[in-house]
């Protein structure tokens, strides 16, 4: 029940000024999300290529030596389950909400940057 002594029209004025500041404050926790969610797929893309480089570095030696080799495969389904992971979060995503253009909706092992030592299978 409303106060017969209030204008109903500071009533109005109250819920609106309250849903205003409710929908900034919602949306400026809405960008923290994207923005921590883009951070995150950022550190796993270049995680990812940081270790297809490790891996191309490796692929003489695993050529050569059955424990490189070892090594080396060991570390490809480690790339390989990260890729899979990138892609699996990547599928629940917005990509047009990121700032990055450059950062893939989806990662390729067919793409010689984040290919997972692919070369060499």
């Amino acid at each position: 029940m409303r106060d017969e002594n209030v204008p109903g029209w500071v009533v109005v004025a109250v819920f609106v000024g309250l849903s205003v500041v409710v929908a900034v404050v919602g949306s400026e926790v809405l960008d923290a999300r994207v923005a921590a969610r883009q951070a995150r797929f950022e550190g796993a893309y270049q995680d990812i290529r940081s270790a297809d480089q490790v891996l191309d570095r490796l692929a003489p030696a695993a050529a050569e030596d059955p424990d490189a080799n070892a090594y080396f495969l060991a570390q490809a389904a480690a790339c390989r389950r990260m890729v899979a992971a990138y892609n699996t979060e990547a599928r629940e995503v917005l990509f047009s909400e990121f700032d990055n253009p450059r950062l893939p909706a989806q990662i390729s092992l067919f793409d010689p940057a984040t290919d997972c030592g692919g070369t060499r299978r």
